[in-house]
């Protein structure tokens, strides 16, 4: 009953609250090729169960019909002839036992080529089998599958609806036809924690429950079990964990609501087409119920866009536009981008690795530059952003010296050291006002606190003490520092620490400061 209940609201939630994800999974895998055309003809641009099933009804009621009266031709043909097919069934009665026998091999045999046999891995590189070991372990899965076998080569009459429940459930969709699901934790982990992975350790269970004796005069029998157990139950908790030490987003909601605050209550928020738009907008719109879209870089220049942003302004809404890719643009839909601020949302985050459990804690941080969206007349100047990615490594053509090769672990955000003098070469557009800087101390406790010292064009714009985990150092940049120029020269200098000879650990580098990204702030010409 409780796992019963467990797969009603896997499905529940399945058709209800993850439709994308479920339909995008039926569509791929359950379902056969002219259902699952028919179901994305119903689902496009819907995104809510009930208006697709509603368009699905409508689009097919031809072939719904006729699967109806198929059906109930089915129905009166078992009806009629009930006699002739329960004496057939009783004549394959007889063959019961090495039916059973039969299905429990080739069960045995599935399981097996799915989790040993690489040949139909060309999607996902892994067999789902496989990757559900990466939570219950190898031996869970031996267990395990050991306890399904067990329970269906030895159902009674009684328990053969259940047996069957568990082969149609269980086995066809995650060992047979296979579960398409991407090989990386965060995926796996959303497939397999409703079903596969309760399932193997209800029959996990089972298996071990039946090689306790029955009777204690024969306790010593029981020590292979409760050995079993105790090993299963320590490889289980060493895979699981780097998961378990941290709160992944921890503090996050928090910023994410200082976020929505700095905003008019009825703005309207356009990004730009990102991951961090991805994670941000969602919990926007639904916890703190502002006004959300995401913009393609296609639609910037529609003049739908356009009418839409007109609409708003002319019932005294202001419309901001945020990127996440560390670039103003020129236009929007003919409008103005008015650089305004830069938010950083950063929270910690286990990596996201390709074949196997994470291992490695690290950090997320979506940076959020906002631009309020004006009509050109009412902007005789504007302020643009140009940001240079140093800790990705993506922007190494305006770096001349001093950065070490950037740190990247799957999923999370790159940076990387400095050493004790960086200098950077940084295409201008108008007058530089700001110069920001995201950097982290990234020193062990005891160890010297850097300060850094910024340079713009040998013009000393002050100097910050890095003494803590990463942050966002923010400089104004007065008229007289900058001469007029296509490019100007930004230069860090501080003191290094050398961790071997510190006794800290092997690595020889004289290292300085984490840097993230350089920002650089500049006013021009609207026109």
């Amino acid at each position: 009953m409780p796992y019963a209940l467990l797969l009603l609201h896997a499905g529940a939630h399945a058709i209800f609250v993850s439709t994308v994800y479920f339909m995008d999974h039926a569509v791929r895998v359950l379902l056969p090729r002219f259902m699952a055309q028919a179901l994305v003809r119903a689902a496009e641009g819907h995104t809510y169960p009930l208006d697709i099933l509603s368009r699905l009804l409508i689009q097919n009621v031809g072939g719904i019909t006729l699967g109806l009266v198929a059906l109930a031709l089915l129905i009166f043909l078992v009806a009629r002839f009930r006699t002739t097919l329960s004496k057939a069934l009783e004549a394959l009665s007889r063959y019961e036992r090495p039916g059973r026998v039969a299905l429990v091999l080739s069960l045995a045999f599935f399981a097996l080529y799915t989790y040993f046999v690489p040949s139909h891995r060309q999607i996902t590189g892994f067999s789902p089998l496989a990757m559900v070991g990466w939570y219950v372990t190898p031996l869970g899965i031996l267990l395990g599958t050991a306890g399904f076998l067990q329970t269906v080569g030895e159902s009674s009459e009684g328990k053969t609806d259940f047996a069957w429940f568990m082969v149609l459930g269980n086995v066809l969709p995650l060992l047979i036809m296979g579960s398409r699901t991407a090989p990386d934790h965060f995926w796996a982990i959303r497939r397999f924690v409703p079903i596969a992975i309760p399932a193997l350790f209800l029959f996990a269970s089972y298996s071990l429950w039946r090689l306790v004796p029955q009777s204690l005069r024969n306790w010593p029998r029981s020590i292979l079990p409760l050995g079993l157990a105790v090993v299963l139950t320590i490889t289980c908790w060493q895979s699981s964990r780097p998961l378990t030490r941290v709160v992944e987003y921890k503090g996050m909601i928090g910023q994410v609501s200082q976020f929505a605050d700095s905003f008019p209550p009825q703005a309207v928020l356009l990004f730009e087409q990102s991951d961090a738009g991805n994670r941000v907008t969602a919990p926007l719109w639904l916890i703190f119920d502002k006004t959300v879209f995401m913009i393609t870089q296609e639609a910037t220049g529609d003049p739908s866009l356009a009418m839409a942003i007109q609409t708003w302004q002319s019932e005294g809404r202001d419309v901001y536009w945020i990127s996440s890719k560390g670039e103003s643009p020129r236009s929007l839909a003919g409008f103005v981008p008015d650089y305004l601020s830069t938010h950083v949302l950063a929270a910690p985050l286990v990596e996201n690795p390709v074949g196997h459990l994470p291992h490695r804690v690290g950090e997320y941080a979506a940076t959020l530059d906002v631009h309020r969206v004006t009509a050109e007349r009412d902007v005789p100047e504007r302020r643009e952003v140009l940001t240079l990615h140093a800790g990705q490594g993506t922007d190494d053509q305006y770096v001349s010296e001093g950065l070490y090769n950037a740190e990247r672990r799957p999923g999370l955000t790159p940076n990387r050291w400095t050493s004790g003098r960086v200098v950077m070469v940084v295409p201008v557009t108008g007058r530089p006002t700001e110069v920001m800087l995201r950097m982290g101390n990234g020193r062990p406790p005891g160890a010297p606190v850097p300060e850094v010292a910024v340079y713009l064009d040998h013009y000393l714009l002050g100097t910050v003490r890095v003494a803590g985990p990463f942050g966002t150092y923010s400089l104004p940049v007065p008229e007289d520092a900058w001469q007029d120029g296509q490019t100007a020269e930004l230069r860090l200098e501080m003191e290094t620490w050398n961790p071997l000879k510190a006794g800290y650990n092997q690595d020889s580098r004289d290292l300085g400061v984490l840097l993230d990204w350089v920002k650089l702030v500049v006013v021009e010409p609207a026109a």
